[in-house]
């Protein structure tokens, strides 16, 4: 008697005979950014999943279901966050500081990207956006546009104030030890107000020196007050947290998906996640 376990399921023979490719995301907030506010208008060739399925998301299923897809025949692919590389223990991938042998690395296979960047979040860093939607909704709201420098400032502070932080975590991660919630330190000003909350939790202090050292020199190239050095810093620190910290400290709600519809609008998407649909779309069945 057959199993029914092998029975695929509605979504499994619908994805057969659509002439798309399936691109599975990490999450449904992950969907809302690409699916209703990035490529909405790429429905012809790509179907955007979330993985999130009851199972929770996240890069496994990610990988699961891409795996699963591709075993009946469904041209699939997937988009995880940096940290999966991690997860899968590829540390020479993780830390590499070279965008280009980081992508060619190919760390979780030739169906399965990882962003540069930490997660979906980091792409949402824009700084003018940012300014705009502080000026218009802020704890000092309304007021006036400031300088973009001056935002650019401000989220690198946050950037440097959480390496401790990613450090620690990733110290965490090595020693099978669970994360810092999301929201540690989002009352701290300061990074020396950080390491004094995080200074008895270090297990391994010459590690947990290394890898802040490690993570700084993401953006070591780069003057520390510029766009540049703000976007290697994206690398490695973790999006969701710089965000809690600017809505705890601003009185803010959460704006992702209205800056995700600003990015778009304002055709400021980044290039790396284009060039990864695109070459997606090229699988497309014709």
């Amino acid at each position: 008697m057959p199993s029914f376990k092998k029975i695929p399921d509605s979504k499994t023979i619908d994805a057969k005979y659509i002439q798309k490719v399936i691109v599975y995301l990490e999450s449904e907030e992950d969907f809302q950014i690409f699916k209703e506010r990035w490529f909405h208008d790429e429905g012809e060739r790509v179907e955007f999943r979330s993985s999130d399925t009851g199972r929770g998301g996240g890069c496994a299923e990610v990988v699961r279901q891409v795996k699963s897809d591709r075993q009946n025949g469904i041209p699939a692919f997937g988009i995880v966050d940096r940290d999966a590389v991690m997860r899968e223990g590829r540390w020479d991938v993780f830390w590499e500081t070279d965008d280009r042998k980081y992508k060619n690395a190919m760390p979780l296979g030739h169906h399965i990207r990882p962003l540069c960047r930490w997660e979906i979040e980091n792409y949402l860093l824009d700084p003018d956006e940012l300014e705009s939607i502080l000026a218009d909704e802020g704890k000092d709201f309304p007021r006036s546009k400031r300088p973009v420098e001056l935002m650019i400032k401000e989220l690198i502070g946050h950037c440097n104030t959480l390496i401790p932080v990613m450090a620690l975590d990733i110290l965490f991660h090595e020693n099978g030890t669970s994360s810092l919630k999301i929201g540690f330190g989002s009352n701290c000003h300061n990074r020396n107000q950080v390491e004094q909350e995080l200074s008895e939790k270090i297990s391994d202090p010459d590690k947990f020196k290394d890898y802040k050292t490690r993570i700084e020199g993401f953006a070591e190239k780069h003057p520390s007050d510029s766009m540049e050095y703000l976007d290697r810093l994206n690398r490695m620190i973790d999006g969701k947290r710089i965000f809690h910290r600017i809505e705890h400290q601003n009185r803010l709600k959460d704006r992702r998906f209205t800056l995700a519809r600003r990015i778009k609008e304002k055709d400021k998407i980044e290039a790396e996640v284009t060039e990864i649909i695109n070459d997606f779309k090229r699988y497309a069945p014709t």
